[in-house]
């Protein structure tokens, strides 16, 4: 009975046009699984916070990664991403700590 319940709630709210302000919505604009796997790690690493802050870091973010978060992973050295993200905060986060998230 209970499942049946929680299987009618997910149904009737698991839609897209719910999922705004929460940082997953990013998820949606990646067709890539390999890219959503890493937008997830990166919108719930940054979900902390003013709604709004949170919106605007992890867009910055993803700006900087396109077209593909998992190419510009896989092409770039810890460094190199350093160098991308310099200058970039998310209330304590900085740039040398999203490098740490996908590098060495």
């Amino acid at each position: 009975m209970l499942k049946k319940e929680i299987d009618n709630l997910y149904n009737q709210y698991n839609r897209r046009g719910y999922v705004h302000p929460d940082p997953l919505e990013f998820l949606y604009l990646y067709k890539e699984i390999r890219d959503r796997e890493i937008v997830g790690l990166i919108a719930s690493s940054l979900a902390y916070g003013r709604v709004k802050q949170i919106l605007k870091s992890v867009s910055f973010v993803l700006d900087m990664m396109n077209p593909s978060p998992y190419v510009f992973i896989k092409k770039l050295s810890y460094r190199s991403i350093c160098k991308v993200f310099e200058g970039f905060t998310h209330r304590f986060a900085t740039g040398d700590h999203l490098a740490g998230l996908f590098g060495e």
